[in-house]
This record gives C-alpha cells, structure tokens and sequence, in this order.
C-alpha cells in the first residue's frame, strides 16, 4: 500500500499565521488571532481554499481552545466564491473578522447579496484594522464572563490587558 503525501493547501497558494495571547490567572482566557495570506481562487475553484481555511480554524479551535478568536484575512485576495461563507463563521463563539480592500468588496456582497452597496464593516464583529478588532474582542470576553459572575468578581478590559 502506497500512502502519497497530502497537500495541506489543496493545490492553493493560501498560507497562514497564528498568534496567541493567554491570561495565565483566573479567568483563564485566550485570544487566537489566524491570519491568512495568498490568493482565494475564483467561484467554486475557490471551494478547495474555503475548505482549508475553515479545516485550519477548527483545528485551532480543537488545539488551543481560545476564548476568543481573530480571523485576520486583510493579506486575502478574495472576489468570489459561495464557500466563503463557511470561513465567516469561526467555531468560537466570540469572534472578529479584519478585512481589508483585497477581500471586503465580495465579502460584502456575500453577506447583502451581489446587487447591494453595503459594507460588511456594518456589522458589529467585522473590523478593516486589527486593534479595534482585539478591543472587540476583549470587551465582548470581559461581558461574557461578568454575566456569569457577582459584581464582586467582575474583570475589566484593562485588567485583561494589563495580563498580557
């Protein structure tokens, strides 16, 4: 039995990059930022690189368990392609999305549909620059756990940031 190797692209040109930031006190919390780099391939020839992207942040997701993530896709060129969607719905359930002019003019119409002139910089977790997306992120990780506390145990942004 002959075993071939496995291209982890699938033919693409895609790459990326992790970065990790982890409180190492109560609350254990962790921002994952995954940035992506290369060329989207066009309409469903693109379907191969939806597929990776959204494989590489499941298992992000399964390895590093973080609270947060990032989905930084500004080095993206991306102008078509339905399985895209897939990739805008990270596994974690407090997330941000950072794009750039190389990917939100089609993600925009991915989202309001290919005749509209909205943004996708409308709506409340996509970000064109990467600090307003980790205060997104930050805020939204300091309300998720101060729901489940008294006010006596609230944490703050700053305490979270003063942590790094």
């Amino acid at each position: 039995m002959k075993f071939d190797a496995i291209d982890r692209t699938k033919n693409g040109n895609i790459s990326y990059c992790l970065w990790r930031w982890a409180r190492n006190k109560t609350p254990f919390l962790s921002i994952v930022r995954v940035a992506f780099a290369g060329d989207y391939r066009s309409g469903s020839a693109g379907a191969p690189d939806a597929h990776f992207i959204e494989g590489m942040l499941h298992t992000v997701d399964g390895v590093w368990r973080p609270s947060a993530m990032i989905l930084d896709l500004r080095d993206l060129c991306y102008e078509w392609g339905d399985e895209m969607s897939l990739v805008l719905q990270p596994p974690t359930d407090i997330y941000a999305i950072v794009v750039s002019a190389k990917c939100e003019p089609a993600i925009s119409t991915l989202c309001y549909g290919i005749d509209s002139k909205r943004s996708v910089l409308e709506k409340a977790h996509f970000f064109d620059a990467l600090n307003p997306a980790i205060d997104y992120v930050t805020q939204a990780l300091v309300a998720d756990w101060n729901s489940t506390l008294t006010k006596a145990d609230f944490i703050t942004a700053d305490e979270l940031r003063q942590s790094s």
